[in-house]
């Protein structure tokens, strides 16, 4: 993820898909990043929904 993250930071953006590419490309590898941090506090709220994981 990392080098996709350098490839966007290296070029310039020119058109509004570019961007908005770029930038749900950024929140997905923000929350991936969240969730790896954070797995005890997910799996704990997956839990208290029901969901049981085997």
């Amino acid at each position: 993820m990392g080098g996709l993250r350098r490839g966007y930071a290296s070029q310039t953006l020119t058109n509004f898909t570019e961007t908005l590419e770029a930038f749900v490309t950024e929140i997905s590898y923000n929350f991936f990043c969240l969730l790896q941090e954070h797995q005890d506090v997910f799996a704990e709220h997956k839990a208290n929904l029901g969901f049981v994981w085997g």
